[in-house]
Order: C-alpha cells, then structure tokens, then sequence
C-alpha cells in the first residue's frame, strides 16, 4: 500500500458535524474546510465512540472501545501497556509530535510522540497545569506547555457568552497551535513525520479572538426548531441534565438571547479555526509537502447548542456524537468525494496504522476493521455499524448506529434500562422514539450490540458491566 510521507491529525474540540458552509449551513463561513472538501473526502456520517474528550481520544489513539480499556469518563486512564498510534510510528522511525490538546490523564503522558508541546487549558478541570509564563515551559523530558489564559469566570457562567474579544489573533492559543506546529513540519522536512494538532476550541466558555468574536450578529442566527422539544428524553440524559443543573444557573438556560450569542460566538470560532487550517495548507504547499500528507480533520464530539433543550455533550443524539471528518491526500486520495456509510474516530487507528504496515496491527484490529482511505474508493465492510457508549447519567449506556437507524439501549443502578430507536432518514432531528412500534428491528439491533460485546469480553475492563448488558439485552 502506497505511503505519505506526512500524516497529521487535526483536531478541534466540540465541533459539530454541521458547521461547514460546503454541507448546508446557512450562516457559517469555513472556506478553508470548504476547500479541503472538494479537494478530498468527506465521510459525511463520522461518530465520536464515546462523544466525551477523554473518552473519545482513548478510543481514537488505542483503537479500543471504552469498555475494553476502560476509559468512559473524563477520569480515565489508558491502561498501561496499551499501544497508542504514535508508538506504531516511533517504532518505524518516524518523527512523532504533538502539539496543542492530546487530552489524556495524567494530562502529560506523551503515549509514544517524541515531542510533545501542550496547550490543555480547559476551565476548572486544568488549571492546575497553567503557567504565568508567556515562553513555553519545561514540564518533564521533552514535554512542554503552553499557557491559555487562567479563568476569569466562575463555574456558574460557564454557559454564558463571553461579554468582550477572548483575546487578540497573536495572543491566542488557536494560532500558537498552528504556528509551532508548521514550525515543527519545516523543521522535519523530507523526514516521514506524524503529527497531532490539537484545538482546545470551540469547547465553552463560548468566545472568540477579536475580528471574529463579532464576525456573526446574533439576530441573523436561526435557532434549532427543536430547542423546546423536551418529550421523549431518555432517563439517562434527563439525569445528566439535573446534575448539571446543581451547578449552573442557566441550565434552565436555552433562552433564545442567550443562545444566539453563544452561537455566533461559537461560529466565530470555527471561523477562527479555519482561518488557522488555511495558513497550515498554505505552509504545507510552500514547503513542497502538500501532495504527499494526509491531513485528517475531525473533532472529539460534538455540541448540542440548544437541540432538544440540552447544551454540553455525552449522549447520542447526532449534535453530540457526529462529527466532521475530513482527509486529504493529493497522491492517494480522490477528489470531491463524499462517503455517507457510518465510520468513527475509531477507524483513523486502523487507517493509520495499515498505512504504516506495522506488524503488530493485527492484534488491535478485532473490533471495527474499516480503513478511511479504503472506504474513499468504496470499498465498505460488511455490515458496516458503529457502535458509541457513554455514562452520562446511567451505569452504562451503549448505541447502535446504522445508515438509517439509531439504537440506544441504557442501563441504571437500581436494575432498570431504557432504549429508544429513530430513524435518521424521515426523522433526522431525533425526535420520535418508535422503539416499541418496531420490535423486530428493535431485536436484529439488540444482537447486534450483542455481537459487538461477546467477542473482547476477555480483554475487558467493564467485565461485570458488560456480563449485565447482555443479560438484559436478552430481556423480552
């Protein structure tokens, strides 16, 4: 199989799905993820495995599903000895680097990159790890960390707008990112080089640097038609949603003032982003790089924003769970390509490492075998599903996502379980449960979830939780 030379993952956090001019959006500007669009493949139905940031990344670099490792919470750990990509890489004598957001706990565990140069910086779970210090500073080795700001805002104005500019365009952490790392790509030149790129943005408090905090006015943004559609949540959300409510005072909170603020807000950052993905593509090309790097662009989950009356993420609705994906490859990929099967995070593992053929690949490839740049050329696996899991507020929750159909099937502590069925076709906002009109397609999914646990359960660190599922999996 033909080889990049460069494979760079580009990777923002809470990004939706549908935040692309080029897919429809009505008010978002993303020229450069347009063009990316055009010039390469859009999978245009991507999953977060678990659309939580710990979680999703565990399963993005280990390929492992959360219940195998164990990582389902933002308190996760990837198990010792678990291989990660940028081992696979290092291994074969490629130049391995992160810069900006990897995300994982302990927050400066490199997993196997040689260089690792951090910007984690999420309120009030990191700053701990934030520094006065404008230069970057040494942490451990050849680990280093940017600062981002220290938080100016209490836990309860979490989900409110930001009233002024984050900051200036040179000051932000979004353009330190993209400088120090095509500073790195010049730096590595001809070497075969792996690269992650990690955005902490468009993730709240919603702002945005200055020239783009007021990019979009907040009366021109059309609101979801379902922000007030609150019937038929599962158990498992409205439980999330309480326990957020102890917190924040505006989680009775999708006022429409509020909302278009934050959404303009939250565009403005993208917009910023793309901004940033077009000097990357600009530097690339410069350098002579371009036709021979797969950039991957995608994020860790997405961001509900005001469907169904919910911010935040860690449930399955699409606003949470599906993601942008996009790949470009100028020497092994078609152009203006859009793939509508299922395919997760989890796929850029077994993309990566069958591009690099290294012969330990095989052992982590039992539990979803699809390969990105196979499937750009049409070639999909069998009974293609994608399976996501959470715990937000339920002990385990698991779905089944086909091309039209999405399962949801959740288990609670005092023994119960819920499930709810939609279908994506005539009803793409997920508003109308028809599990129970639908029994037999309700059981075919079932057994699929099933299958989809039997085969690890070995290897897993959810044993007792997975032996419980499937015992009421088989309830009638």
């Amino acid at each position: 199989m033909k080889k990049p030379n460069k494979i760079i993952l580009f990777i923002t956090d809470h990004q939706r799905y549908d935040t692309f001019s080029a897919l429809g959006h009505p008010v978002i500007k993303t020229p450069n993820f347009d063009r990316l669009m055009s010039e390469g493949v859009t999978f245009t139905r991507a999953y977060s495995h678990c659309p939580l940031c710990i979680p999703s990344r565990g399963n993005l670099w280990t390929g492992l599903p959360a219940h195998v490792t164990g990582v389902i919470s933002n308190k996760g750990k990837i198990p010792l000895g678990t291989l990660c990509i940028p081992e696979f890489f290092t291994d074969k004598n490629w130049y391995t680097v992160s810069v900006g957001r990897l995300h994982f706990s302990p927050f400066n565990n490199p997993h196997g990159f040689q260089r690792n140069y951090l910007s984690e910086g999420a309120p009030f779970i990191n700053e701990r790890y934030m520094h006065d210090s404008e230069s970057p500073e040494a942490i451990t080795g050849d680990t280093k960390i940017k600062r981002s700001g220290k938080p100016n805002f209490r836990r309860d104005e979490y989900l409110m707008p930001n009233e002024c500019a984050r900051c200036k365009d040179d000051e932000d952490v979004t353009t330190w990112v993209t400088g120090t790392a095509i500073s790195h790509l010049e730096k590595a030149g001809s070497l075969p080089t792996f690269m992650n790129m990690g955005y902490i943005r468009p993730h709240p408090k919603f702002s945005a640097v200055e020239g783009w905090n007021d990019m979009y006015f907040p009366d021109s943004i059309p609101l979801p038609d379902n922000r007030s559609q609150k019937k038929g949540l599962a158990r498992a959300i409205k439980n999330l949603q309480s326990r957020r409510q102890e917190n924040m005072i505006i989680n009775d909170y999708v006022q429409d003032d509020i909302l278009k603020k934050n959404l303009s807000l939250f565009y403005g950052d993208i917009s910023h982003i793309d901004h940033n993905l077009g000097k990357l593509v600009e530097a690339l090309k410069q350098n002579d790089m371009w036709e021979d790097t797969l950039l991957i662009c995608t994020s860790d989950h997405g961001e509900m924003l005001g469907n169904h009356g919910l911010y935040l993420k860690s449930n399955f609705y699409e606003e949470s769970s599906h993601v942008p994906l996009i790949i470009t490859w100028p020497n092994g990929l078609p152009e203006g390509v859009k793939v509508d099967e299922v395919v997760s995070l989890q796929d850029i593992f077994t993309t990566c490492v069958e591009l690099l053929g290294h012969p330990m690949a095989k052992k982590y490839l039992p539990y979803r075998h699809a390969n990105l740049v196979e499937m750009a050329y049409g070639r999909i696996i069998e009974n293609n599903r994608v399976f996501i899991e959470t715990e937000g507020g339920c002990e385990w929750g698991i779905c089944n996502v086909s091309k039209q159909y999405k399962y949801s099937f959740y288990t609670y502590p005092d023994g119960s379980w819920d499930h709810s069925l939609f279908d994506l076709f005539s009803d793409p906002g997920e508003n109308t449960n028809i599990a129970e009109e639908n029994p037999e397609l309700v059981g075919n999914m079932r057994q699929e979830i099933v299958n989809y646990l039997e085969p690890d359960v070995d290897f897993s660190h959810f044993l007792y939780k997975k032996l419980m599922v499937l015992e009421k999996l088989a309830c009638e």
